[in-house]
């Protein structure tokens, strides 16, 4: 397998874009028998850009997919609240450092907000 440039192409290459990935070239290379190497095996499935819901206009697509998502401020998300990994992860792993996360938040959800009428279990034995 080889991969090609196609220049003229008004589609932006998704394929190396940062987010989740799918080795979907390497299921191909690997059920007709051919080998490939590595570097192309897996492709994006799922750009940052676009997990993080970032506020765009969907029809004109202004957005960079290597957009810095972690120095974006909040407003740009549709989004309450997002994490993610530093690397390009296969979609849908969890890492530890989003399992961190994703626990922290849980553990924000679980705690009464003040002026709720919760009680507080903080310093019981």
């Amino acid at each position: 397998m080889r991969w090609r440039y196609q220049p003229g192409r008004d589609v932006a290459a998704f394929d190396g874009a940062p987010g989740g990935t799918l080795p979907v070239y390497g299921a191909v290379a690997d059920r007709l028998g051919t080998p490939i190497d590595a570097r192309f095996r897996s492709a994006c499935f799922v750009p940052s850009v676009s997990a993080v819901a970032l506020q765009y206009d969907p029809v004109e697509w202004p957005v960079d997919l290597y957009t810095d998502i972690t120095s974006l401020s909040p407003e740009h998300s549709q989004l309450d609240d997002y994490h993610c990994d530093a690397h390009n992860t296969e979609h849908g792993q969890v890492t530890g450092a989003l399992a961190d996360w994703i626990l922290g938040q849980l553990g924000k959800q679980a705690r009464p907000a003040a002026g709720w009428g919760g009680t507080s279990t903080r310093g019981a034995a």
